[in-house]
């Protein structure tokens, strides 16, 4: 439901970048430099154009679109993590394919894809030869073209488990490198967390005044805020 529902947002979101594409083409070959009395109908017209085009994207987004929009955060940990679960769905879905393909001793041939020859098509007169046309009649349902030759390629069942396989490859590759992403930024915090806990430290050193926890009476080297903000005054 999910993957349907991104696949629906990318698609509208496609839309919407041929919209603003068009518009910067209009603007350029139609509407810049035609208008040097009043400069400025130029760049409203061009604000205008793109502030409708954005309009009428957010007004035809479904609410389960909106609220994936919502859900977008630019935390780097949570971000990783869904997307280490979006490519762990994909791994599984891909097994089970495969698993299915692999159990499957039928011997059915799938299609892969048709492919269709067409020619123009011919006038309906008394001819032998026939006269092409490539345009419909109007008023007529007919197709301008007649298929003249098509092709239906099929593979096996362990073909399209090898394709699937090569598919899985990828998928493990990326989990991998994810994984080593997440393992990386994860070091690079406690490096960054280390570094604030010390320059704290050197601070109230330097000072000679030191922060104890009641609680347990030790130094509190905790690097808040407050002190980016003061360093930041400073």
């Amino acid at each position: 439901m999910k993957h349907t529902i991104i696949e629906s947002y990318v698609e509208k979101f496609s839309q919407l970048v041929d919209s603003c594409v068009w518009v910067q083409r209009s603007y350029e070959f139609q509407i810049k430099g035609k208008y040097p009395d009043h400069p400025m109908y130029e760049e409203f017209w061009k604000i205008g154009s793109y502030d409708g085009a954005l309009i009428y994207f957010l007004r035809s987004l479904t609410e389960e679109e909106k609220k994936l929009i919502e859900s977008v955060t630019l935390d780097t940990t949570e971000n990783m993590l869904r997307e280490l679960q979006t490519l762990i769905a994909k791994e599984n879905d891909l097994k089970k394919r495969i698993a299915e393909l692999n159990s499957n001793d039928t011997g059915e041939l799938f299609v892969d894809r048709v492919v269709e020859m067409r020619t123009p098509k011919k006038a309906e007169d008394n001819d032998p030869y026939g006269t092409y046309t490539g345009e419909n009649t109007e008023g007529s349902s007919k197709p301008p073209l007649d298929v003249a030759m098509e092709t239906t390629i099929k593979s096996s069942a362990f073909e399209r488990a090898m394709k699937l396989e090569a598919e899985l490859n990828k998928i493990h590759g990326r989990i991998i490198k994810l994984l080593d992403s997440i393992k990386s930024y994860e070091l690079e915090q406690r490096r960054i967390s280390l570094e604030e806990r010390r320059y704290t430290l050197m601070k109230q050193k330097a000072s000679g005044v030191f922060n104890v926890d009641p609680d347990t009476g030790e130094i509190d080297d905790t690097y808040t805020d407050n002190e980016e903000h003061e360093d930041l005054e400073e």
